[in-house]
């Protein structure tokens, strides 16, 4: 007998609760003096956002400029340093004579290059002679 009970009886849920209007417009309509202050209270609410986030946007803005101009002027400042460290001064070529001769020398011989054996000893202690006076300008 039990059995036949617990088979027979179904269990059915509560129905679900009444849920309340969650927006305005499924609210029951306002009527009257009633629903021009609503509508004004509506109205002063979004004035009241909107003047908050155009304050917010132009801080944004006013912040955005201002990291612009920091970082451009880091930028110019690290520019500077660089070129400043290893770029130098163009400065006339060295030996240029010298090394004129040599070329000369290889193409009248170009089959002969050690025939231009002089010229590029010169050549070469003349460079060598520029490094020492470039490099004792750094060391004192």
């Amino acid at each position: 007998m039990l059995i036949w009970l617990m088979v027979s009886y179904r269990y059915t849920p509560p129905p679900p609760p009444q849920s309340k209007p969650s927006s305005p417009s499924e609210q029951a309509p306002l009527s009257g003096p009633v629903e021009a202050i609503a509508r004004e209270i509506q109205a002063e609410e979004l004035q009241r956002l909107k003047d908050f986030y155009e304050r917010r946007l132009q801080s944004l803005e006013n912040n955005n400029k201002e990291l612009y101009q920091t970082t451009t002027e880091q930028f110019a400042h690290a520019v500077e340093e660089v070129e400043s460290k290893f770029l130098k001064a163009t400065q006339p070529p060295i030996c240029q004579g010298l090394e004129e001769a040599v070329m000369k020398c290889y193409q009248q011989n170009p089959k002969q290059t050690l025939l231009c054996s002089a010229e590029v000893k010169a050549f070469a202690a003349c460079v060598q002679s520029q490094r020492e006076k470039v490099l004792s300008k750094k060391g004192g």
